[in-house]
């Protein structure tokens, strides 16, 4: 049987099933942040267990405490392509006695019995327009992580 010298210098790095704290900004293609947990607490994620983007787990694989990396997310990976057809056009007289303003986010019934949220991006005196894509739709994301520490 193999005996392995281990290093005490040699820093722990994270690994799949290891259950770590860090923090992260996420940033769209302009540089504008979207995202932070710098201002809070650490958030904890288990490598391999949650449901973290796996592009975002394995820039995560590696990392030392306290050392940072940035992974982007190509807008396929992250929230999808923008699409034109998630764009809807609805008369005002369907909005019964609401009168929608731009900004207001709306659930929508889907003919498959799901639902998904959308917003409203137009208004004229006859017409409402909604927008169901993810609001990151089409959008690059790069994400700064800090790993904080390895829990376990």
């Amino acid at each position: 049987m193999k005996k392995q010298l281990i290093n005490k210098k040699t820093k722990k790095r994270a690994k799949v099933g290891d259950t770590i704290l860090l923090h992260y900004t996420a940033r769209i293609n302009d540089d504008k942040v979207v995202a932070s947990t710098k201002a809070k607490q650490p958030i904890k994620v288990t490598l391999g267990k949650d449901h973290t983007n796996q592009l975002i787990e394995n820039g995560i694989i590696g990392m030392s405490e306290r050392e940072s990396n940035s992974v982007t997310v190509p807008a396929e990976k992250a929230y999808g392509p923008y699409r034109k057809d998630y764009v809807f056009t609805f008369d005002l007289n369907e909005f019964k006695n609401k009168q929608p303003k731009v900004g207001d986010v709306y659930n929508l019934q889907l003919s498959n019995g799901g639902k998904v949220q959308a917003r409203v991006i137009d208004k004229t005196e006859s017409h409402v327009t909604i927008d169901a894509n993810h609001i990151l739709a089409g959008k690059d994301i790069t994400y700064d992580i800090e790993l904080v520490q390895i829990v376990n």
